[in-house]
């Protein structure tokens, strides 16, 4: 009988699959690190827009109530008892056969 050496069965390479799950994973990390830098800057503007939207929201609140209190100030100019109250008032006019006498404001 002849004797034959059992040589070990050739392997095949996984080298280059290796070398392809490698870069395919550093790939990965790298996509992955982007997208977090990406996320975590724009969860910053998120933020920062917020800060924004609530100082606009107690702007438009406040020139919402100057927009009323005008529309309130312009009917009640409307209104002739109104006009003639602050025609006296402010501007110190008189009817006829009227004296004006003005206090002196204590101080």
């Amino acid at each position: 009988m002849p004797q034959t050496q059992n040589k070990p069965a050739a392997k095949p390479s996984n080298q280059g699959a290796r070398r392809r799950s490698k870069v395919f994973l550093l790939v990965l990390v790298a996509v992955f690190a982007w997208g977090a830098v990406k996320a975590f800057d724009q969860l910053g503007r998120i933020q920062q827009k917020n800060a924004e939207l609530v100082e606009l929201k107690g702007k438009l609140a406040e020139a919402t109530k100057v927009n009323d209190d005008v529309k309130l100030e312009l009917k009640r100019l409307q209104d002739p008892e109104y006009l003639k109250e602050q025609i006296r008032s402010q501007l110190n006019y008189s009817e006829a056969g009227e004296t004006v006498f003005e206090v002196p404001r204590s101080r």
